[in-house]
């Protein structure tokens, strides 16, 4: 071909690509560019939340049928069911196929300005933060709820807000999940206890991490609906005060030499979230102080009754030593 056919050729071209628009695209106003991303936070965030419950609905279906319907034990048809759904939920391939690699994606490729030329907003339309735009998205409205779901008390990127969406669309999917299936702590349970149910299924020679990727996305599904490990579903999902509790640590100095009856009390109370209120009750239950000091955790004020072995009130101090409670709860 000559160099005037050579020409004609890409001229030719290049009119065709002008007029589909493909690649010759100018990148859009950051006005523009900014709300694609807040529509896009919207329908990712509707269809993460609909295919989790799908997810772990589908499993618990299938228990249902078995122990329900059938009055039977969990099947090995069951468990091969919820292996398959649970693996959607958590996928430690890193090939972008679980539920939350695919919003994670989709919502940074129209909302993080590092997704390419595409994405002409900034970080701080975003965020709210010294904002380019007259109008932001105003991220950082989230900073002190996103906290509930392990933000550190500012969203600085997009990132963090994904971070934060994750955590909320995962305890809506808990508390629906808990409403549509009120035994699912239990079957749960059942399902990933240890050499049982779905720990049997064996995974195919080319995905051999499927098994124990579903099962530890079962067991995080479990802590969503039982946040404290008591056996008791209480899924809490964030809000001025909602996600948080009190205990008392009741410390008991018995009647004994040098101690005159009836002894000692000193109780320190606590206010904060689900976990730490856990870890705090937790220590208290650890073993006695040099012997003869007796620590008793209590979920509830101290206040609220007297100390279990010696009877003493705990009302105000010195007996009551209020701990500053966590930055999260009222």
């Amino acid at each position: 071909m000559n160099n005037f056919g050579r020409l004609l050729v890409g001229l030719t071209t290049c009119a065709a690509l002008l007029s589909s628009g493909i690649a010759m695209a100018a990148p859009p106003l950051p006005a523009t560019s900014l709300n694609t991303c807040q529509d896009k936070v919207r329908t990712e965030g509707k269809m993460f939340v609909q295919n989790t419950i799908a997810a772990v609905g589908t499993c618990l279906k299938a228990v249902a049928t078995d122990v329900i319907k059938k009055n039977v034990a969990i099947t090995a048809a069951t468990s091969k069911t919820c292996v398959k759904q649970f693996r959607t939920i958590n996928d430690t391939r890193g090939l972008g196929k679980s539920l939350q690699e695919k919003l994670r994606k989709n919502i940074f490729n129209k909302c993080d300005p590092a997704a390419g030329a595409n994405v002409t907003h900034s970080v701080a339309d975003v965020t709210g933060v010294a904002p380019l735009l007259p109008q932001p998205i105003d991220a950082a409205n989230l900073d002190t709820w996103c906290k509930h779901f392990g933000g550190d008390g500012s969203i600085d990127s997009v990132a963090e807000w994904e971070d934060c969406m994750v955590g909320s669309f995962d305890c809506e999917v808990a508390a629906a999940i808990w409403a549509q299936y009120p035994r699912a702590l239990e079957w749960l349970t059942t399902l990933t206890a240890v050499g049982t149910n779905m720990n049997l299924v064996v995974p195919p020679a080319a995905d051999p991490s499927r098994t124990t990727d579903a099962v530890a996305g079962a067991n995080s599904f479990k802590t969503l609906i039982d946040p404290d490990g008591d056996g008791i579903p209480n899924p809490t999902c964030g809000g001025e005060g909602v996600a948080c509790a009190t205990a008392c640590c009741y410390v008991e100095v018995p009647p004994i030499p040098p101690i005159a009856p009836p002894g000692d009390v000193t109780c320190f109370q606590y206010t904060a979230p689900a976990a730490q209120i856990a870890g705090f009750m937790g220590m208290c239950g650890g073993p006695s102080l040099g012997g003869f000091m007796i620590k008793t955790p209590v979920l509830a004020p101290c206040f609220a009754a007297p100390a279990p072995m010696t009877g003493l009130p705990c009302f105000v101090a010195p007996a009551l030593v209020k701990i500053p409670s966590d930055a999260t709860c009222p």
